[in-house]
Order: structure tokens, then C-alpha cells, then sequence
């Protein structure tokens, strides 16, 4: 465990999350309860829920510690030192630049315009208006992209305050993105069990 760790998650996504699992519970019940052949394409469908929401909804996040940034995708994960990091930008999603490279969480979307105007009516987010600053709505506090971007700015901030991060050697640093082939193939044979299933019920 790395020191003074923060994890930032997508709200949105857990709750989608939780769903796709009610959802999956449901229809397995359903099947289960009709004892009906021509539904044994629901169990794989449900077990496909239930790993894609937790893969793709659940799991991913962005860890921000005293010696980086981790951020946790669908299929891999990177990890960003802070001597490596040039910028912090939210246009379209979370994005982290390294010199010739960057790094998008797949757990901190832009907002659309609802979550937007929701966030805009934060008090803290009047408050920075009220103070002159026009943050974009991808920046705002309330949004994944924003609460992940304040995070990383803030400690990115007092770690080069406090002289712990070397300046001019992010072009020398090593950024390693690892492949975690699990969630995919998970995916995969449950994909074709759902096929299997409409096969054999047909």
C-alpha cells in the first residue's frame, strides 16, 4: 500500500452497478422459478451482467498517493509517478500527460449537461465563480472527471511545495501500463455462453 492514499470512484457508475446486479438477480430468478428451457440463455446473461458491471462499473478508479497517480481501467492499469506528470486535463474525461503520452480513466467521465448544471449549483462551485474563476463543467465539483482532477491537482500541488518532486526529469520516467487480460476474457466465455444457451434453447 502506497502512502496517503485517496480513491476517487465514479458515483454514477457504482449506482448503474448495483442495478446491473439487481437486474441479473431478477432474471435468474425469473428463469429459474418458470423452469422454462427455452430461458437457459438468461443464467449466462445474468452471470455477464453481473462481471461486466463490476469490470467496467465497479472496479475502475483513479488512486492518488504521495507517490503517484494509479488509475484503474476496464482492461489494464496505469501507473503515473508525479515526476512523469506534465498536465491534468478534463475535457473529454480525466486525462494525465506524460511527455509523448497520456493516460485516460476510464472512472472519470466528463459530465453531460444535467450532471453539469447539477454540479454548477454546488455552493462550492458558486463560490469559485463568485470569486471570478470560470472552471469548465468538466472541472466542477460534483463530477467524476472534476472530484478526480481536484484530488490530483491538490496533492500534486503540495508535493512540489514541499520540494518532493524532482523537476525537469519527466522526460526520463518510465510509464508502465499493464495489461489485465482477466475482465476480457471473463467477458468473453460469458458472451459465448449466452450464445450456447440461445442455441440449445432454440
Amino acid at each position: 500500500m502506497k502512502s496517503n492514499e485517496l480513491t476517487v470512484h465514479s458515483r454514477f457508475n457504482r449506482i448503474v452497478a448495483v442495478i446491473l446486479w439487481v437486474l441479473s438477480v431478477v432474471l435468474v430468478v425469473i428463469a429459474a422459478s418458470s423452469g422454462d428451457q427455452r430461458l437457459l440463455w438468461v443464467y449466462p446473461t445474468g452471470l455477464f451482467l453481473v462481471a461486466y458491471a463490476y469490470f467496467a462499473l465497479w472496479r475502475p478508479n483513479v488512486t492518488v498517493s504521495d507517490e503517484g497517480v494509479l488509475i484503474q481501467n476496464v482492461t489494464h492499469h496505469i501507473f503515473v509517478p508525479w515526476v512523469a506528470l506534465i498536465l491534468v486535463d478534463t475535457k473529454h474525461a480525466l486525462t494525465l500527460y506524460t511527455p509523448g503520452k497520456k493516460f485516460t480513466a476510464w472512472s472519470a467521465p466528463a459530465p453531460g449537461l444535467v450532471t453539469a448544471y447539477t454540479a454548477g449549483r454546488r455552493a462550492a462551485n458558486r463560490e469559485t465563480r463568485a470569486a471570478g474563476q470560470r472552471p469548465r463543467h468538466a472541472d466542477l465539483i460534483g463530477t467524476d472527471s472534476g472530484d478526480a482532477a481536484i484530488v490530483i491537482r491538490e496533492r500534486w500541488e503540495k508535493l512540489k511545495n514541499a520540494n518532493r518532486i524532482a523537476i525537469g526529469e519527466a522526460g526520463e520516467v518510465t510509464v508502465r501500463r499493464v495489461v489485465e487480460p482477466l475482465p476480457l476474457l471473463v467477458l468473453t466465455v460469458l458472451a459465448a455462453g449466452i450464445v450456447a444457451g440461445f442455441f440449445y434453447s432454440s
